[in-house]
């Protein structure tokens, strides 16, 4: 099985999405089961700079301001898995930042909201929402 959580996905421009281009040449093979996690609630117009600039890099023409996801990758990009399942948290984000010292300098907005209580992909709360999957068949 295969589980991704906020990975970017989506094919873009620039040397950075080689990798996903390259992997992206292939579906995975049918014998792999595969879930595609992405989430919701960090909107690239009002979440900060970092939230912006990460959303406007996995989009050609770089306009980050009116997609959502979880502060680092846009949901569309998350759920860009051939043949995978899809699951959307809403109000999750990328990583638990209020957790890492200088995160706050980095993403200060997201530093915030993560202190005030919103989880993370590893956070029971939403394991609870994606991890249940790994135990069917």
């Amino acid at each position: 099985s295969l589980v991704t959580l906020g990975a970017p996905l989506a094919d873009s421009s620039g040397p950075a999405f080689r990798g996903v281009a390259w992997a992206n040449q292939e579906p995975p093979p049918s014998t792999v089961r595969c879930l595609a996690v992405g989430a919701t609630g960090t909107p690239g117009g009002s979440s900060g700079r970092l939230t912006r600039d990460a959303y406007s890099f996995c989009v050609d023409g770089g306009d980050g301001t009116k997609l959502d996801g979880d502060g680092v990758t846009p949901t569309f990009s998350a759920l860009s898995l051939p043949g995978a399942e899809t699951r959307v948290l809403d109000g999750v984000t990328h990583f638990p930042w209020g957790d890492v010292p200088g995160a706050g300098l980095v993403a200060p907005d997201l530093a915030k909201e993560h202190r005030a209580g919103k989880p993370w992909y590893g956070s029971p709360s939403a394991m609870e929402q994606w991890a249940d999957w790994l135990h069917r068949a």
